[in-house]
């Protein structure tokens, strides 16, 4: 009965999308990658001109056949080459789990608990709003806070102007690195790797966002935007609970804050100025990028090559790159700090869809 009306559910969105509905009605229980299982309906609106405009920017500076040539110069076994069925989307009237701002994104049919193994079911949802109200109300005033004017200055005048086509785009081709190297995992996992599910994501999502960085260096938009939102949203949960941990040791994007946190240290990202705040070296910030690339490559031929248990090789690479005590991983002790100057800020966004 319940894989009945999750079925019922799927073809509705999906007709939705295929017929060009600008408003898609959703009811259903979803699966998100954060927070419980539970029950949304509302509408759900498809901004196809936000889409339109942000292949557009896109094109004003590289092609997309220009990116995705180094994709695949990257990995050549990347046989989809277009632009991913991954949709622009805000939320209108929701009601339940999607409503709760945990979310960012929804992928098709998993997200209804499904598994067709029908191409046409396999598409997901960009929470557009839902990622602005994360820079209005938590990234930019942590940052402010953080920061150093100058650095405030250049981050916030280059992304705040272009944010909503910086969240699309940075989505599109999110999707298209989740297909390549050794932590793919669409259409399926590389066949060569055999971990656990918070290792598979950990570095799923490490590698989809570092390869975005390094293949579309044309737009510092985008640096800024992973930079900012790995320190101050993922990298933050949990800390209000947890001043130590966070959330660090139960979710994968919050590790993967203080493992890039440690890298910005460790290649002259950031500094302290005289008046104990942050400053950022932008030119280091891009090369750093190369840096991360380089060392979860490394990993995974590390893996290939062993006949070991790769878990265990993969435990011990994430605690040589994040502090551990009692066999549990730590916030380092500066983002600590920051954390706690930004105290009074939520954790997550207040704006009710």
């Amino acid at each position: 009965m319940q894989a009945s009306f999750a079925e019922s559910a799927l073809n509705s969105i999906r007709t939705g999308i295929l017929s060009n509905q600008k408003i898609i009605p959703i009811d259903a229980n979803f699966y998100f990658t954060k927070g419980a299982p539970g029950r949304s309906s509302g509408n759900i609106f498809h901004d196809v001109e936000l889409e339109k405009e942000t292949a557009q920017w896109l094109s004003s500076r590289i092609s997309f056949e220009h990116v995705m040539s180094r994709y695949k110069k990257y990995d050549n076994r990347l046989d989809c080459l277009e632009w991913p069925t991954h949709y622009a989307t805000r939320f209108i009237n929701m009601n339940g789990s999607a409503s709760n701002c945990e979310n960012i994104f929804m992928f098709f049919p998993e997200v209804l608990g499904l598994k067709t193994g029908n191409m046409e079911d396999y598409f997901g949802f960009e929470f557009v709003d839902v990622w602005t109200s994360v820079f209005d109300e938590i990234v930019f005033p942590c940052m402010r806070r953080v920061f150093d004017e100058e650095s405030q200055q250049e981050m916030y005048t280059m992304l705040r102007p272009s944010l909503e086509k910086t969240i699309y785009l940075s989505s599109i081709f999110h999707e298209i690195g989740h297909r390549c190297g050794f932590w793919k995992v669409s259409p399926k996992i590389d066949e060569r790797i055999n971990i656990n599910r918070f290792h598979t994501d950990v570095l799923g999502e490490l590698a989809t966002d570092t390869l975005l960085v390094n293949f579309l260096s044309e737009f510092p938009e985008i640096r800024y935007f992973i930079f900012l939102q790995r320190i101050f949203w993922f990298g933050r949960f949990g800390y209000k609970s947890n001043p130590l941990s966070g959330s660090t040791n139960e979710d994968n994007d919050t590790w993967i804050g203080s493992y890039l946190w440690n890298q910005y240290m460790k290649s002259g990202v950031l500094s302290k100025n005289k008046d104990n705040l942050w400053q950022v070296n932008f030119e280091a910030l891009q090369h750093s990028f190369g840096s991360v690339m380089n060392d979860t490559d490394e990993l995974g031929k590390t893996l290939i090559a062993s006949k070991s248990n790769q878990d265990e090789i993969i435990h011990y690479w994430m605690k040589s790159k994040v502090t551990t005590r009692n066999d549990k991983f730590l916030l380092p002790l500066e983002m600590q700090d920051i954390f706690k100057k930004c105290g009074d800020i939520a954790e997550k966004p207040s704006r009710k869809f």
